[in-house]
C-alpha cells in the first residue's frame, strides 16, 4: 500500500482501510502506533493540520510500553515505537520542508539514517524528503543524488505512487536549474502513472507544477489553463491546496499586469488559510501586497493599508528563515521608495543575499526594479548594469518571462548587450568531450592570475583564444561573482 512507508499485514491494511478505522482506535489509549495510524487517515483526507499534530505527538513515546492490544499486536509484529517514530520525523520533513531549513542538526540526524534502512519504502521516503529539504536550501546536487537513489527504490519495489512523486520533484529541480526539457519529461511520466492509479491528488500536484514551468517560461495562457485543470481536481475541503493554486494563478495575473483579477485571487485564497497555515498566508499576504504597490494608488488610506499589511507579514516570518526574510524586505524596500525614501545603496545591500541564497527568480525582478530606481537618481550605469545582469540572469536560468519587459526596457533606454555569452560550452583537450564546445591546442601562455590557450571552435570552424581564470584559488565565490559581472559589462 503505497500511502504508508513500511509494509503492513494483509488483516491490518482492511481494518485502516475500511470504514472501521475510527470506531476501531476512538476508544483506545493513544499509543504511538494508533497516532500513526490517525495521522496518515487525517493526511489522507486532506486534514494535514491534525496529521502534523498527531506526528509529533508520537515522537513523544520514544519509550512507551507496548500494548497487547489487536492494533498495536499487528504493528509490532512488523516494527517498534522507534520505527514509528523515525517514520512522523520523515512524513514532517515531507509535509513542512521549510519548516527545518536552519535545523542542520534534524537534517544531519535523519542523513545518518540512510546506511542503517534496507532499500524499502521507508528509505525512499526518507530520500525523498532529504531531497526537498536541500533543494529548499539550493543544494542541487545534494537534492539530485537523493532523488536519483529515491527512483532506483521505487523502481526496485515497483512503487508506483513513490516514484510518481520522486518525478515530480526531479522535475522541479530540473526546472530551478533551466532543464526545461527534462523537467517537461518529468511532469509527463509523473501525470502518466497518476492517470493509471486513478490519483486525482496527485495529478493536481503534478498540474500545479506543469504551471509553475508554464509562468516561468513566459506562456501564460498555459500556466492558466494548467491551473485551472488543478483546481477542478482538489477536493474541496483541501483549503490549503486550493489556496496555493489561486496563488499560483494570482501570480500568473500579476506577471501580465492583471491587477484587478491578481487582487481578487489573491483575497479568495487568502480568506482559505487566514487562522489555518502561517506559511502559505505570508506567501499570499507578500503577493497581495506587491499587487497593491504595483496598482499605482497614492492615496492615504492604501498607505496606511500597506502599513498594516507590512507589520502582519513581519509576524508571520518563521523563525530564523532568511529566505522568508528576504522575501518580506523585499517588498519593504518596494514600499519605502514608493511612500518613504530609500538610498540606492541600502536597497542594493538586499542583492548580496538573493545570490547567497541563489534566488534567481527575486533576483531578476529586483534588479529589474533598482535599474528604474537608478535612472530615477540620475545614475544611468548603474541602472544599465542592473538591467544587462537581470537579462544575464533570466537567460541563464530559464526565467524567459522577464525578457520582454528588459528587452523593452533596453530599447527604451538605448542601452545593448555587446557580448553573447556562451554558458555551456565546454572547454577540454579531449576531442570526444566537445561536440559544440572549444578544443583546446595548445598553451600559448600564463600567469599568476591565468592562462591563455590557442583553441578550435567545433560550432563556427575556427581559431580562437581561450583565457582560463584561476579564481578559484585566489577569490571567494562573491568576489568571483562580482569579478565576472565587471567583466561581462567592460566587453
Amino acid at each position: 500500500m503505497s500511502v504508508y512507508p513500511f509494509e503492513l499485514s494483509e488483516n491490518l491494511e482492511l481494518l485502516v482501510n475500511s470504514q472501521q478505522l475510527n470506531r476501531a482506535i476512538a476508544n483506545k489509549e493513544d499509543t504511538a502506533e494508533s497516532c500513526w495510524i490517525k495521522a496518515f487517515a487525517n493526511l489522507e483526507s486532506g486534514n494535514r493540520d491534525e496529521a502534523i499534530r498527531l506526528f509529533e505527538k508520537i515522537k513523544q513515546f520514544a519509550s512507551a510500553p507496548t500494548s497487547n492490544n489487536t492494533i498495536d499486536s499487528e504493528l509490532n509484529s512488523h516494527s517498534n515505537n522507534a520505527q514509528f517514530i523515525l517514520s512522523s520525523e520523515i512524513e514532517l520533513l515531507l509535509i513542512q520542508p521549510m519548516s527545518y531549513l536552519s535545523d542542520s542538526h534534524f537534517s544531519k540526524k535523519l542523513i545518518g539514517q540512510i546506511d542503517k534502512l534496507p532499500n524499502d519504502r521507508l528509505l525512499g521516503r526518507l530520500l525523498h524528503g532529504l531531497a526537498l529539504l536541500m533543494q529548499w536550501r539550493r543544494h542541487t546536487a545534494k537534492a539530485l543524488t537523493f532523488l536519483i537513489q529515491a527512483r532506483e527504490i521505487y523502481q526496485d519495489i515497483s512503487e508506483k505512487g513513490g516514484l510518481s512523486r520522486i518525478l515530480d520533484t526531479l522535475g522541479s529541480v530540473s526546472s530551478a536549474v533551466a532543464n526545461h526539457q527534462h523537467a517537461l519529461l518529468y511532469y509527463s511520466e509523473s501525470l502518466a502513472i497518476k492517470g493509471l492509479l486513478n490519483d486525482a491528488h496527485g495529478q493536481a500536484i503534478t498540474l500545479g507544477n506543469l504551471s509553475r514551468l508554464c509562468l516561468q517560461l513566459g506562456r501564460h495562457q498555459q500556466a492558466r489553463s494548467f491551473a485551472n485543470l488543478d483546481l477542478q481536481l482538489i477536493d474541496e475541503k483541501d483549503v490549503l491546496s486550493r489556496a496555493r493554486v489561486l496563488n499560483l494563478l494570482a501570480r500568473i495575473e500579476y506577471s501580465q499586469k492583471n491587477w484587478a483579477s491578481a487582487r481578487k485571487t489573491i483575497t479568495e485564497a487568502i480568506a482559505l488559510v487566514e487562522q489555518r497555515n502561517n506559511e502559505t498566508l505570508f506567501f499570499c499576504l507578500k503577493d497581495l501586497f506587491l499587487i497593491t504597490l504595483a496598482e499605482d494608488s497614492h492615496s492615504f488610506e492604501t498607505k496606511n493599508a500597506l502599513e498594516i499589511a507590512l507589520k502582519k507579514l513581519h509576524s508571520l516570518i518563521p523563525g530564523k528563515s532568511e529566505y522568508h526574510q528576504v522575501q518580506y524586505e523585499f517588498a519593504q524596500n518596494i514600499y519605502l521608495n514608493k511612500y518613504s525614501s530609500i538610498s540606492l545603496d541600502d536597497a542594493c545591500q538586499l542583492l548580496v543575499r538573493m545570490e547567497r541564497l541563489d534566488l534567481p527568480e527575486m533576483e531578476i525582478e529586483y534588479r529589474i526594479w533598482l535599474c528604474q530606481l537608478a535612472h530615477q537618481n540620475n545614475q544611468v550605469s548603474v541602472a544599465n548594469r542592473h538591467l544587462l545582469l537581470a537579462r544575464k540572469v533570466a537567460k541563464k536560468t530559464g526565467f524567459t518571462r522577464f525578457l520582454p519587459n528588459i528587452n523593452s526596457l533596453m530599447l527604451e533606454f538605448n542601452l545593448k548587450e555587446n557580448i553573447n555569452e556562451e554558458i555551456v560550452r565546454t572547454i577540454s583537450d579531449n576531442i570526444k568531450k566537445v561536440d559544440e564546445g572549444y578544443l583546446i591546442r595548445r598553451k600559448l601562455g600564463g600567469g599568476g592570475f591565468g592562462e591563455v590557450f590557442l583553441a578550435y571552435d567545433m560550432i563556427n570552424d575556427r581559431d580562437v583564444a581561450v583565457k582560463r581564470f584561476h579564481t578559484g584559488n585566489l577569490m571567494d565565490h562573491r568576489a568571483q561573482k562580482s569579478l565576472w559581472n565587471q567583466a561581462r559589462l567592460e566587453f
